[in-house]
């Protein structure tokens, strides 16, 4: 029996309890899951495997255990940390944490995939904060810049800044470590936040043994605090969809990161006549060099984006209540802005691209070498970009979150075909490259915008220009298309990682093995920097259908 006050069962009677036939149900699982048995089987499969390691390492001591699912963006990519529109849903691979506490001062953890070498961690050795400093400050101090570079791509930075984070919001700052199993079936780098549901698991941990749980926009802020603490500069959507997740919905709103409150995302029940297929392209974000500057040039871009448009706004004449609504992308719509015409006027008073002096003495950007050193700092300033486009990623951002707003109508009112053009358009404004292979040139020019305004062609069709994408998500969107999807894009922050292909139900099945079948290939390998390619095994899971199961919370064991 198990409950917030009561009995906590140990990992040995969790280890004999698992082998029930009744045990999924008695876990909850047709309300987590759904009626999908086989993912009922799985899970029961990894509690048990979790609860043998535990044993391995730490003996058959109480435990709790909390799971923490993936996520998928359908639509409002790169919007989140500028208050764009989202269609946010969980994915049924997770992270399980099995936690028992621990000595004082002393955290353990161990993983039952071998990549991972166990973790001692003394409370001692890691850095902490100063009497009255917020976490931001802390930070961004030299004892943390240190310590996380100190320890670069470890799994430790993970448990770390749960452990630092969950201490601050509990204000416990010696706050006792834990005895830590970690079990995953989130391929890593697939941009499914394999990090995002880590961080939440490992929260949970710590405040349900040590305190209370959080509120849930609290939980959401301080998952991605824990992130940030590793290096990750990420936004709040990929938490938001894990926490308030449902089964069966589309999670859709905007999240203004600067006053942060998720009552205003609204569930969407998810059409049974569709299905997204996830599609893992098995490539892995590897930022170095120029495509490191290029991809973070967009992003530092997108950071200056709100106050140029404001300007701008304001030397056009427009009213201070409209400049002033204009601050999130969720607020900048043509029906605020006089028009579709009107968008595509005041996209052409905002330069391609300006130099750094030109962006000091064009606007007033108080933070601009602030930011600018955050997102260039470990670059060597020989290859710091001195030119920094603005029009492709801000006409990208307006029309997306646009488009995410279309396309949340679209699936309520079962236009189906529209949701998927939507998809494909967004993605449009991240592609490499074309159906045949050249590079994609996305169009911001003066010409361009004259002519969408002659039309009065609608801003959701304007791809815009933030490049994100990389040939082999390209090439997998056009397979997609190609064999019969209604609409296909990256998800997450791109660069590697996840296609999704929204397909009508009946066809999933002959895209998904279109898709494996063309992944098994040699041409595939080529375009997407593979050794080889694709073993079976890869394949196995590289497209599956998505199922959107429970947010994250406690697993508990009714007796």
């Amino acid at each position: 029996m198990t409950s917030e006050m009561g009995t906590t069962m140990t990992a040995g009677t969790w280890r004999v309890a698992l082998a029930s036939p009744h045990t999924a149900l008695q876990l909850g699982f047709p309300d987590i899951f759904g009626p999908d048995e086989t993912l009922w089987h799985q899970q029961v499969g990894r509690l048990t495997r979790a609860m043998e390691c535990y044993l391995a390492h730490y003996g058959d001591e109480p435990v709790r255990v909390f799971r923490a699912p993936g996520r998928i963006n359908l639509r409002g990519m790169h919007v989140d940390t500028h208050g764009g529109y989202l269609n946010l849903m969980t994915h049924q691979r997770d992270v399980l944490v099995v936690a028992g506490r621990g000595k004082a001062a002393l955290t353990q953890a161990a993983n039952t995939d071998s990549d991972f070498q166990p973790l001692r961690i003394a409370r001692h050795d890691l850095p902490t904060w100063a009497d009255g400093e917020d976490w931001a400050a802390f930070l961004d101090s030299d004892g943390v810049h240190r310590h996380v570079s100190s320890q670069t791509g470890s799994w430790a930075n993970y448990i770390e800044g749960s452990w630092l984070r969950a201490a601050m919001a509990l204000g416990q700052r010696e706050m006792g470590g834990l005895n830590l199993v970690v079990d995953s079936t989130l391929p890593r780098g697939a941009s499914l936040s394999s990090s995002a549901a880590l961080c939440l698991a490992l929260l949970q941990s710590w405040t349900g043994w040590y305190g209370q749980p959080l509120h849930k926009d609290a939980l959401i802020l301080a998952a991605q605090d824990a992130e940030w603490f590793t290096g990750s500069r990420c936004g709040t959507c990929d938490q938001t969809a894990i926490v308030s997740g449902t089964q069966g919905t589309i999670l859709h709103g905007a999240l203004d990161p600067r006053a942060f409150d998720t009552t205003g995302m609204v569930p969407i029940p998810f059409p049974a006549a569709l299905s997204v297929l996830v599609i893992n392209s098995h490539t892995r974000r590897s930022l170095s060099g120029i495509e490191k500057v290029a991809y973070t040039t967009n992003r530092f871009a997108y950071s200056m984006a709100m106050a140029i448009l404001q300007q701008t706004l304001a030397r056009l004449g427009y009213e201070e209540e409209v400049i002033a609504q204009s601050d999130v992308l969720s607020r900048i719509t043509p029906e605020r802005l006089g028009g579709e015409g009107a968008v595509y006027r005041i996209l052409k008073e905002i330069p391609e691209s300006l130099t750094l002096d030109a962006l000091r003495t064009g606007y007033v950007l108080p933070d601009l070498d602030h930011e600018y050193e955050r997102y260039f700092g470990d670059v060597d300033r020989a290859h710091r970009p001195t030119s920094i486009a603005l029009r492709g990623p801000l006409l990208f951002g307006i029309a997306e979150s646009a488009r995410a707003h279309q396309f949340a109508k679209a699936i309520q009112e079962e236009n189906f075909v529209y949701a998927g053009q939507l998809m494909t358009w967004g993605h449009d404004g991240d592609r490499r490259i074309t159906g045949d292979g050249l590079p994609a040139i996305q169009p911001v020019g003066d010409a361009y915008l004259d002519g969408m305004m002659k039309q009065n062609g609608p801003i959701v069709a304007c791809p815009g220009a933030y490049g994100a994408s990389i040939p082999a998500l390209d090439t997998l969107v056009d397979r997609s298309l190609a064999l019969g999807a209604l609409g296909a894009s990256l998800t997450g922050a791109g660069m590697a990682g996840t296609v999704l292909a929204l397909c009508k139900k009946e066809a999933a099945e002959t895209i998904r093995t279109g898709l494996v079948d063309y992944m098994s290939g040699s041409a595939y390998a080529e375009i997407a920097h593979l050794p080889a390619p694709l073993s079976d095994g890869a394949l196995e899971d590289a497209v599956v259908v998505n199922r959107s199961v429970a947010g994250a919370g406690e697993l508990r064991l009714e007796m």
